[in-house]
């Protein structure tokens, strides 16, 4: 049997929970039919996979793979917050620049 690495289960098990949402299409990359682009969609998904807040640290590690600034940060969340307007999801922030994905 083959063992699988744990980034490998992780996307795996992200894979399982996003499809059991109907407002999320991860085929297309839709949230209630909008459109995310490709770091819009890692953004959401990785929001969505950890359930609790989620630190830049962690959105450098699993998404960037480097260093990137509270600038770039905030602004890759506001791009985000702005597609997810009009859907049950909200992104709620921290003061020490954790994000979490609320679903209403």
């Amino acid at each position: 049997m083959a063992v699988l690495c744990d980034r490998c289960k992780e996307e795996i098990k992200r894979a399982n929970n996003l499809d059991k949402d109907c407002y999320v299409d991860r085929f297309h990359r839709t949230v209630n039919g909008i459109k995310l682009g490709p770091k819009e969609w890692e953004f959401f998904s990785l929001l969505y996979l950890y359930k609790r807040p989620v630190t830049k640290e962690e959105f450098e590690d699993y998404i960037f793979g480097k260093d990137i600034t509270f600038h770039a940060l905030r602004n890759y969340i506001y791009k985000l917050r702005l597609k997810l307007a009009n859907t049950p999801f909200k992104i709620a922030n921290f003061h020490n620049y954790s994000y979490e994905l609320i679903h209403d």
